[in-house]
């Protein structure tokens, strides 16, 4: 979802914008792999929003298979922030669906191509909802983009790599 409101951001107000990120995201070209069959078998059966400890149990089952199989998978670190939002959380059923309610029109015009902000692309290797290839198209619709691949990485920005991801950062908005 960030990929699509930077891309209207970067298209449709390019005064506003000084540069883009672009983290696990796609350009939505036909051709490129489809989510692995594991992300879409841990995301097919929400459970009950009144079953709390299923509710963690599920987004737990979720971040990891979001990680793609990444040996930085924390468990315990996930299962802890699970457990505190859920506690924390007024409406479950709300909270598990609303990030697919969003719909995306835009932007108003062009597209990736008519980026005219520098460009970076975050992409892990693993990546089970949009695979590597994803990310490559993506770097190669924008004018000048960087890549960066972060290895044994799935569709998330594990604690380990967070100094890599920050020095990229860094350089990227320093152009």
């Amino acid at each position: 979802m960030a990929g699509a409101i930077a891309l209207i951001l970067g298209v449709d107000h390019p005064d506003r914008v000084a540069s883009l990120t672009f983290v696990g995201t796609t350009p939505g070209d036909d051709g490129l792999p489809p989510m692995s069959p594991g992300f879409l078998a841990a995301t097919a059966d929400p459970p009950d929003p009144a079953n709390r400890p299923a509710v963690v149990r599920y987004i737990v089952a979720l971040i990891r298979a979001y990680a793609g199989g990444s040996p930085h998978f924390d468990e315990p670190a996930v299962r802890a922030v699970a457990e505190h939002d859920v506690a924390r959380t007024a409406n479950l059923a709300a909270a598990l669906t609303n990030h697919f309610l969003l719909d995306m029109s835009g932007p108003a015009a062009d597209g990736y191509a008519d980026l005219t902000a520098p460009a970076l692309v975050v992409h892990g290797d693993r990546d089970p909802v949009y695979p590597l290839p994803h990310g490559r198209a993506l770097q190669e619709a924008i004018p000048d983009a960087e890549l960066l691949v972060l290895p044994d990485t799935g569709h998330d920005l594990p604690r380990p790599l967070h100094d890599r991801i920050v020095a990229a950062l860094l350089r990227h908005t320093r152009r």
